[in-house]
């Protein structure tokens, strides 16, 4: 359901919510770095919750972002806060402490929500069932048990310097059930996620399952990512590959956004094929030049200018195999992940063809009316044929 107008409210929220940032940023000199990603997510959590609200007003994934934003902007400002106190020469008063113990209670919320809350409800804004309640229940009750767990903890974590202040001594066995609680749940609760999603694909036709391609493109981004940034590789390879991870969970409201409203809804195939196709052709063109530049430097290693030479001989050889390997690999990518182009193509080559050697008026029309029934499928069909020169 949409309306042309919505509440002010989800804007005033996000507007309250950016400024906050933004203040924070500026008050404690945040590091570029982390602000213009912690900044990222926040924008874009909070911004398209907002839209969704305004314009799709009955679907839960807008107020579920947003309430995510919130949190994480929380979390964010009062680790800043915590982080400065902690600096300090002093000792930190208790209030640093509180804001501690809230970082760390309020940072996971967020991401569960977007993780698994919104799987659930995407893109309908209902769950598949009235069966899926139970897991709505049980994501709530595990995280109302981590946040309880971290913010009643006696001792803060990472820091030896001071106890939690809102600690409550004596608790540790509670504590420590309730944080077993929230492990053994949360894969039942991804799972179910995953599940979710994997229905509604299953069961889809047309619009929906854009839709969902357009989650499944960024939530499969993110994790083959953070898969291989897990992975015992090169340090250079598992930070850039935690970078697109988190690039991945910044683009998933903005994603989200595009499926729900609907905005260039059909453009996910192209996207999803080119990316592929680029993955592709880089990868086996990194392969090919480490492959000639190795070669050719054991070859020329009696050269002084041996490696010199390799360089030059691997860059010539991957840019003259880079447009037609793009062209083959994406002419194959097409014919999976992007079928409407690709068949597209091949109608208009056809009829190119035939209508080459054709000279005939009336067959020419007769085909051309065929291709465009075949590859439209109109309700109607109507030619203009332009008379002399006028």
């Amino acid at each position: 359901m949409r309306t042309t107008g919505g509440p002010r409210l989800p804007w005033v929220v996000a507007v309250v919510v950016l400024g906050t940032f933004a203040l924070t940023a500026v008050l404690f000199t945040i590091d570029l770095s982390f602000g213009l990603m912690s900044g990222s997510a926040i924008a874009s959590m909070t911004l398209v919750g907002a839209l969704l609200m305004t314009r799709a007003a009955g679907n839960l994934v807008g107020g579920l972002l947003l309430v995510a934003g919130v949190l994480l902007t929380t979390a964010v400002v009062m680790g800043t806060y915590a982080e400065a106190g902690l600096a300090g020469s002093a000792p930190p008063p208790t209030s640093v402490g509180i804001a501690f113990v809230l970082n760390d209670a309020l940072f996971v919320p967020p991401m569960v929500m977007l993780l698994l809350g919104v799987p659930l409800f995407f893109p309908d804004g209902h769950l598949l069932s009235r069966r899926w309640r139970a897991v709505v229940w049980l994501t709530a009750a595990a995280i109302a048990a981590t946040t309880v767990c971290k913010l009643f903890t006696p001792q803060l974590a990472g820091t030896d310097l001071m106890v939690n202040p809102i600690g409550i001594p004596g608790l540790e066995p509670v504590l420590r059930l309730l944080n077993l609680f929230s492990l053994l749940t949360a894969p039942i609760g991804f799972g179910a996620a995953v599940a979710a999603i994997a229905i509604r694909f299953r069961r889809g036709r047309g619009i929906e399952r854009q839709q969902l391609k357009w989650f499944l493109a960024v939530a499969g981004t993110c994790a083959i990512a953070f898969v291989i940034g897990i992975l015992p590789l090169a340090p250079d390879i598992q930070n850039t590959a935690f970078l697109v991870a988190f690039c991945g969970l910044i683009a998933m409201p903005i994603a989200i956004g595009v499926a729900i409203l609907r905005y260039r809804l059909y453009e996910i195939d192209r996207l999803v094929s080119r990316t592929i196709a680029y993955a592709l052709v880089t990868g086996g063109l990194v392969a090919v030049y480490l492959g000639v530049n190795l070669v050719l430097t054991t070859v020329l290693s009696t050269l002084a200018s041996g490696n010199s030479v390799a360089v030059a001989a691997s860059t010539l050889v991957v840019a003259a195999l880079f447009t037609p390997a793009r062209r083959r690999v994406q002419h194959v990518v097409d014919r999976r992940f992007d079928r409407a182009r690709y068949d597209g193509e091949r109608t208009t080559a056809a009829f190119s063809a035939r209508l080459r050697d054709e000279v005939d008026i009336a067959t020419v029309v007769a085909d051309l009316d065929g291709t465009v029934r075949s590859a439209l499928r109109p309700s109607h069909v109507g030619l203009w044929l332009r008379v002399g020169g006028r």
